[in-house]
């Protein structure tokens, strides 16, 4: 004990780090990752076109609560709803149309995606969110491919499986691409007469995804190739390739 009372330390100890609530505070890691803010498009129509923002709707859960979200594929036998919450900047009473244009991914309560809408400034990200609300064709159906660049590029089917255990031999370089939600459009009872999915997907550039429209389509074009640049995101039929 010193003079003044005050306990020796004991060598080669250092401090107890304080405790807080009963469990140990620790310091802030260091080198944070900062928050991702990406710009969002959307595919939709026929013909397949690019869109800026994604279209916001209300939904209504089983205990009543209304909440805002982005949703691919619909309600009903043979159908699947796909949803991703959202968190926009300022209340919307679901009067007039509702875009998002610019989001960072969050997480619901239970660890599923949520979306929080940000200032269109705000964005710092090269990753887009890309809402695929792909048409069907009469009696129809639609594929989505993933390209894998590689001395011969490979198309990976993106429904079923992961497009990873398509490429087992590793011949080819794969894109950074994450499902965020899927759902199914479908036509007739159950969906018997056609079905189709549609995605979320959070995309790196560059890379490029092929779409197949397949069914009756009355003229308009069954394929479509979906480029996702540094400088946006933009789709183009083999035939429009071929004037450039």
């Amino acid at each position: 004990m010193r003079k003044g009372g005050q306990p020796l330390k004991a060598p080669g100890k250092t401090p107890e780090t304080p405790l807080t609530n009963g469990r140990q505070k620790l310091p802030p890691p260091a080198g944070d990752k900062k928050e991702v803010f990406m710009k969002v498009f959307t595919m939709q129509d026929l013909p397949l076109q690019v869109v800026e923002g994604a279209e916001v709707k209300k939904l209504k859960l089983s205990n009543g609560v209304i909440i805002d979200t982005v949703q691919v594929g619909e309600q009903g036998r043979g159908r699947q709803l796909g949803v991703i919450p959202v968190q926009l900047q300022t209340p919307w009473d679901g009067d007039g149309e509702r875009i998002i244009k610019n989001a960072k991914i969050g997480q619901t309560l239970k660890g599923s995606p949520k979306f929080f809408e940000i200032p269109a400034e705000g964005d710092n990200d090269e990753d887009y969110i890309l809402v695929l609300r792909t048409p069907i064709g009469h009696r129809g159906s639609s594929e989505h491919f993933v390209v894998c660049k590689g001395e011969v590029d490979k198309l990976l089917l993106l429904r079923r499986s992961t497009i990873q255990d398509q490429d087992k031999e590793g011949s080819c370089t794969l894109p950074s691409l994450k499902v965020l939600a899927q759902g199914i459009i479908a036509q007739g009872l159950a969906g018997m007469m056609g079905a189709g999915e549609q995605y979320v997907l959070q995309v790196s550039p560059p890379m490029r995804l092929e779409i197949h429209i397949n069914g009756r389509l009355y003229g308009e074009p069954s394929t479509y190739n979906i480029y996702v640049e540094k400088t946006g995101v933009s789709v183009l039929t083999p035939e429009e390739e071929a004037l450039l």
